[in-house]
């Protein structure tokens, strides 16, 4: 088809526009261009001219206009931005030809584009089982699909599929890294169709809602009138001048096995949609489209053709489930020894840092070392200096402890001369003179002697109390001593208080003079 537009007059055909090469050649042109034709690989028809010749003619319009993002994640988005609109409206600036984009990763996002670009929306499509065999050619469209489920908000019959069949199990977020990992990890024949036809069946639906019209390659190579007829159904929405006069699309013959194996996985994509969003009608609405357009497979082969070809269909396929079990398994050891790899890492890292703390632990205890070793010079010159005044400290106790022997040796002397005194006869004669002396001392005032002599007295004039009350008048004639008397006896004494009769009545007033007596107080008007 895009063959057909790009040789007719009027267009500007720009084939797969929204492509992860394209998406990659944002910041260079030239990687649009690639090394080796794949026409030939494909089997996709000779070409004048590179797919890309146009988004690299024009790369100045777009190359700031796509995101990577765009590409996979946005593939069943209804986000402007994430569907890759400002990508395509880039292109459309483009003066002069009318654009045609050919482009196989919008048919999740039909609806989007045409509400944003407006446009005429043809969607292209072939029957399953012929277009998934056309995909073994090249491990790149399975790898293409489970790249597909990482794309944000999935339909949830696909997200159910993902989830029971576990068919994500890349957690990269580029293109390049899921590519490498699911590539290396292949899906069974089983699981390889399911995921397809999930995708076929939301594909054709996103068609039926959304497209302006839908073109069956199996109809359009099926005969010149089915041809015809689709060409005048394109001049009616605007778009002559196209030629499918070369247009064709091979066949394959299916036995019944390889019939009952398709039906099957269909039949359980069927209840998974039915399980999800999809009402019966429009799973309905798909399969009557799909049974409209199937292909008449006559059996043109000789029976022994036929029988070759079915044998080497059945060969691919064990071929895909046993490289499939091969290479998982494969893969398996390679995460077992990728999680070796890392956990010895982890523990190289580990005692890399082990030892730098060690190393760090060991330096700081060479500086806590050598100024321990600074403090103990510092200690010793101490110590040092210590010794030496313990050295003098005792040899100035040796001196003091002579001295002191020396002092007791003159206390003993003295003592013994005392005693000697005392038993002397001249000591015992003068013994009257000494205690006249005392007693003078006594009498003057001066010394402990008084205050015994006088105590003496008091416990003596205690037992007699009249006589202790004459001498207390007798005393008190002469102030100075009595006041003497009383403070050697007692301390010093306050004033005392007057005591006077005012107030008091006959008896109380002759108590009062009796205790006044007896106290030897005078007694104011008495």
């Amino acid at each position: 088809m895009f063959s057909v537009f790009r040789r007719a007059q009027g267009y500007r055909c720009y084939y797969e526009p929204l492509h992860e090469r394209v998406a990659w050649a944002a910041e260079d042109s030239e990687r649009l261009m690639p090394e080796q034709p794949e026409s030939d690989r494909l089997r996709h028809p000779n070409q004048n001219r590179p797919y890309f010749q146009e988004l690299k003619e024009s790369w100045n319009l777009w190359k700031d206009a796509i995101t990577p993002d765009m590409v996979y994640h946005g593939y069943f988005s209804q986000d402007s931005q994430l569907a890759g609109v400002p990508f395509y409206r880039s292109l459309l600036s483009d003066s002069g030809l009318q654009p045609v984009f050919s482009d196989c990763r919008t048919s999740g996002r039909i609806g989007t584009l045409k509400r944003d670009l407006r446009g005429v929306h043809i969607f292209l499509w072939r029957n399953p089982w012929d277009q998934w065999w056309s995909y073994q050619l090249d491990d790149y469209f399975d790898v293409a699909n489970r790249i597909i489920l990482h794309a944000q908000a999935l339909p949830e019959a696909l997200a159910q599929l993902a989830e029971q069949r576990q068919l994500i199990t890349g957690q990269h977020d580029g293109y390049s890294e899921l590519h490498d990992w699911y590539r290396s990890r292949p899906l069974d024949f089983c699981d390889s169709y399911t995921l397809f036809y999930m995708l076929w069946c939301l594909a054709l639906k996103e068609g039926l809602d959304h497209a302006d019209y839908r073109v069956n390659i199996d109809s359009l190579t099926a005969s010149d009138a089915d041809a015809e007829k689709i060409r005048a159904d394109l001049v009616e929405l605007g778009i002559a001048g196209l030629d499918f006069s070369d247009a064709h699309c091979p066949l394959a013959t299916y036995s019944e096995q390889e019939r009952a194996e398709f039906e099957a996985i269909e039949a359980a994509v069927h209840t998974l949609l039915t399980q999800s969003q999809w009402t019966n009608g429009e799973l309905e609405a798909v399969l009557a489209e799909r049974e409209l357009h199937r292909p008449l497979r006559a059996t043109i082969e000789a029976p022994h053709m036929t029988e070759q070809l079915l044998r080497q269909r059945d060969l691919t396929k064990r071929h895909i489930n046993s490289r499939s079990v091969v290479c998982n398994t494969w893969a398996e050891l390679v995460n077992e020894k990728a999680e070796s790899i890392q956990s010895l890492e982890a523990q190289h890292t580990r005692a890399q840092q082990s030892l730098r703390q060690q190393n760090d632990e060991l330096a700081e205890g060479g500086q806590r070392l050598i100024l321990t070793q600074a403090a103990l010079e510092v200690l010793a010159d101490e110590r040092g200096q210590s010794n030496a005044l313990l050295e003098q400290a005792t040899a100035q106790a040796e001196q003091l402890s002579l001295l002191s022997n020396a002092r007791a040796q003159e206390v003993q002397a003295l003592k013994g001369m005392y005693t000697a005194l005392q038993a002397s006869l001249s000591w015992r004669l003068t013994a009257p003179l000494r205690g006249l002396t005392k007693l003078a001392q006594a009498l003057a005032g001066q010394g402990l002697a008084r205050e015994e002599l006088l105590r003496g007295a008091a416990r003596n004039l205690a037992r007699y109390p009249r006589l202790s009350r004459a001498v207390r008048r007798l005393l008190r004639l002469v102030p100075p001593v009595y006041t003497r008397v009383i403070v050697a006896l007692d301390g010093p004494h306050e004033k005392p208080p007057e005591i006077s009769q005012a107030g008091l009545n006959d008896r109380a007033r002759e108590i009062h003079k009796g205790l006044a007596g007896r106290l030897g107080v005078d007694v104011e008007g008495s």
